[in-house]
């Protein structure tokens, strides 16, 4: 703010801001959003200053309030109650509400665009989210350990890394600051091909792979050809004679067909 907030002032887009922020907050009841400060914005003040503890004056005195592009979430509180604060000193860090994760991705790696989508592996290795890449740094660095912007962190290797910014999609309860979770990024991308089970794959004598395809009381086996692998879902590219979608393969006990 740039100026204080009372009856009798000057109209302006801050007024509206203040009024807005004070709706959004619960406290505009009977308010509507504009650029002069009513008898109504002066209540409104005066239900935020009894809720927070201020003195209930119906005014905001000039320093007394930040405005923000949005919401934020308090991760740390630079000072104690009570202590002297000098101009300029910093009292709170903050971060966005929307969870992200740090990545310091090798230079060497497949090459990540803001906008990719990508897959988060939450602390516990089970729990997944989808991620979208935010940002993606222009300079690689030397820099060997992830470091939290918001939620969690993933670390890279050793050597030159490049820090790429993960916005996380959905609701992550119990995600600690400074979480290390696993991303996984898609380096190559094949569109309409058949896929099954990694644990599908049986090596064979020659060197190759095959699966076993059962249905109507028999197996049989079929040679493939393994393209690409997907680690996070556990599935294989393959192709072979006669292989059509919908078909069941032989898997492990322990695995699904």
């Amino acid at each position: 703010m740039w100026r204080s907030f009372q009856l009798g002032m000057a109209d302006g887009p801050d007024v509206q801001q203040l009024q807005a922020d004070l709706s959004a907050l619960g406290y505009g009841a009977g308010l509507i959003p504009g650029p002069h400060f009513s008898y109504a914005t002066a209540l409104a003040v005066s239900r935020w200053q009894q809720a927070v503890q201020l003195p209930v004056t119906g005014t905001v005195p000039l320093g007394q309030i930040v405005f923000l592009p949005g919401a934020v979430r308090v991760t740390g509180q630079e000072v104690e109650p009570g202590a002297s604060v000098q101009p300029g000193s910093q009292v709170e860090q903050a971060t966005s509400t929307q969870p992200t994760v740090t990545v310091l991705l090798p230079s060497a790696s497949p090459t990540v665009r803001a906008g990719d989508t990508v897959m988060v592996i939450l602390p516990d290795g089970v729990t997944q989210r989808t991620g979208t890449v935010s940002a993606v740094s222009a300079v690689a660095s030397t820099t060997s350990t992830g470091t939290s912007t918001a939620s969690g962190s993933a670390s890279g290797s050793g050597g030159p890394t490049i820090q790429v910014t993960v916005t996380v999609h959905g609701t992550v309860s119990g995600f600690l600051d400074q979480a290390q979770v696993e991303v996984a990024i898609t380096a190559n991308l094949h569109r309409n091909v058949l896929a099954v089970p990694i644990v599908a794959l049986r090596a064979t004598s020659e060197g190759g792979y095959q699966v076993v395809v059962v249905g109507g009381g028999t197996a049989r086996p079929v040679p493939v050809n393994v393209g690409l692998f997907d680690d996070i879902a556990g599935l294989a590219e393959v192709s072979g004679p006669g292989l059509t979608a919908g078909q069941r393969v032989e898997v492990p006990a322990n695995g699904a067909a």
